[in-house]
């Protein structure tokens, strides 16, 4: 059966902070699929350029010279290929990481509509499911009224996708009946805490509620960097890499904490490789800047840490994304899908996370954007005939 793409439409369209993204549609022969970009606010300086000229000028430029460049193509990897031939920049500073991500998802979801099957099912043949990592209190460039560090997340440890998200949310309402604040763009409570106060607020609610969640946190090393040192603000204090160590050491002592990420600045392979050496046995070290979904840095620094972040729009395209996937599982690496703070309510990135494995999908617990993709993974667990959740294991 031939499936060739007949059609590409893009359009302007905005994300859940109200900015400008790019939605694409894509109609084959037999198959439609639409989708849009989401953006980054902390972002990998090692990630795809999300918008290197203004939305509307990335999508005019790409229907005048990219879209006829898609017509009569047959499959993800031709689309993908022919998206970074017509960049030729390598890092999609031409095209725009929001043209690229936004046809890239589209096409995936136009192939797999036209065989009459999930997305999910198309990608891989899997029957796992990952946990949900929920942000509960925010800081860092998500909120600078906030906390030391970017989030305080918690890891409902429920035996289905609904159990873990109700276990998440219990988590998040209970914080906000006792801080009473506002809330950051993926979620998370907002208040000037230590990071140490954060994490005994949360750890305290969920040992009251009695339930079965642990904490992680993502301290966003990159962001509090400066001049060789990383500032906390609420503490009144900075600390060299040494000590940034020790603590980090303390914080998953001190509060059981089950996950770790970006605890140093995004060039800094080695302490975070240390450090994982030293808590990798029982805790997921992660790497979102340090990787930035970008198959090179996953291929040569395969020991830094044992679990990295995957996020679509920081590949540019699904190919991109997979090469790295399968680069970090080949180097005995787990992965983590993760939305961004600048959303759609595109749920694709369920289904990446059935499809590739995913230990868990860092997703917020409030706000329609985010619960798209729980609600969706929720779906999906109903269509599968014997669902899991996947075996934490680092």
């Amino acid at each position: 059966m031939r499936n060739k793409i007949t059609a590409v439409k893009l359009r302007t369209v905005l994300d859940s902070t109200g900015r400008k993204t790019v939605e694409a549609e894509v109609v084959t022969d037999f198959g439609r699929g639409i989708a849009a970009s989401p953006r980054g606010t902390s972002t990998g300086k090692h990630e795809a350029v999300f918008a290197p000229r203004p939305i509307e000028e990335l999508v005019s430029q790409a229907e005048r010279g990219l879209v006829p460049r898609l017509l009569t193509l047959e499959s993800q990897a031709e689309v993908d290929t022919e998206i970074e031939e017509y960049d030729g920049t390598g890092n999609f500073s031409f095209v725009g990481g929001a043209v690229s991500t936004a046809v890239s998802m589209a096409a995936a979801k136009a192939f797999a509509s036209a065989f009459g099957m999930p997305l999910y099912q198309t990608l891989a043949l899997t029957n796992t499911l990952p946990f949900l990592l929920s942000k509960v209190i925010g800081g860092g460039m998500h909120a600078h009224n906030g906390c030391d560090v970017q989030e305080i997340l918690v890891l409902g440890k429920g035996r289905s996708v609904r159990e873990c998200a109700e276990i998440n949310r219990t988590v998040h309402e209970r914080i906000g009946n006792i801080l009473r604040t506002g809330t950051d763009l993926e979620g998370g409570w907002v208040a000037p805490l230590t990071c140490e106060e954060a994490l005994g607020l949360v750890t305290d609610v969920i040992t009251e509620a009695g339930l079965r969640a642990s904490v992680g946190i993502d301290v966003a090393g990159s962001t509090i960097y400066r001049r060789g040192a990383y500032f906390y603000k609420r503490e009144g204090r900075k600390r060299d890499s040494g000590e940034q160590a020790e603590f980090i050491k303390s914080l998953v002592k001190n509060y059981k904490l089950v996950y770790v990420e970006d605890p140093f600045h995004e060039e800094d392979f080695e302490n975070h490789r240390q450090l994982t050496k030293a808590l990798g046995k029982r805790v997921f070290v992660c790497g979102d800047d340090l990787y930035a979904t970008n198959l090179k840095r996953v291929e040569e620094n395969p020991k830094a840490t044992n679990t990295v972040l995957i996020k679509p729009n920081q590949a540019g395209t699904l190919t991109r994304m997979f090469n790295a996937i399968t680069a970090a599982q080949n180097n005995g690496q787990g992965i983590v899908l993760s939305h961004r703070s600048a959303e759609t309510n595109d749920a694709s990135i369920a289904h990446y996370a059935v499809a590739f494995d995913a230990k868990m999908i860092k997703i917020g617990i409030v706000g329609g954007e985010r619960t798209a993709k729980i609600n969706e993974l929720i779906r999906i667990e109903e269509q599968m005939e014997k669902p899991r959740m996947i075996a934490l294991k680092k």
